[in-house]
């Protein structure tokens, strides 16, 4: 497609290139810091489309990996009403909640990354890049939030 591009690196340039890249993105957009972490989503979702119904949908395009990786959603402004350290301070859980679609609630977690997030998020809003993860505890079909990365909202 038009946007698609591709190249080759000779093993011993590897180093060199990386240098350079990592030298005119700032350049080019200047929001990404030296040393920031920069990911992509795949799609933004509303809180009103995750739901047991999307999750459905994605599982049914299984399996994933090389080739065929799983998407990344970025949800918008969606309100930290708990959040909690867990496996002693590995990973946090979150309770997310998005008034503008009935109160709707959702439980978020990162996993092996709360070193990297100090913040009390707690009461703020944020922005997530996340996966669906599938509960596999219970009974029914359950998700969670599987989250990679997290934002103050603007």
């Amino acid at each position: 497609h038009a946007f698609a591009a591709g190249m080759e690196v000779p093993e011993a340039n590897l180093l060199a290139f990386r240098e350079s890249v990592c030298k005119v993105l700032p350049e080019l957009n200047p929001d990404i810091k030296p040393g920031s972490r920069v990911f992509f989503a795949d799609s933004r979702i509303v809180a009103g489309e995750v739901n047991e119904n999307t999750f459905e949908t994605l599982q049914g395009l299984a399996p994933f990996g090389a080739g065929h990786t799983e998407p990344i959603f970025l949800l918008k402004n969606i309100l930290v009403k708990e959040q909690k350290l867990l496996s002693g301070g590995k990973h946090i859980k979150f309770s997310l909640f998005d008034e503008r679609f009935k109160f709707k609630k959702y439980s978020g977690l990162l996993w092996h990354k709360a070193a990297d997030y100090p913040e009390d998020y707690v009461d703020k809003k944020i922005d997530i890049l996340f996966q669906f993860g599938k509960e596999t505890r219970g009974f029914g079909c359950k998700f969670y939030l599987q989250i990679i990365d997290i934002k103050i909202s603007e």
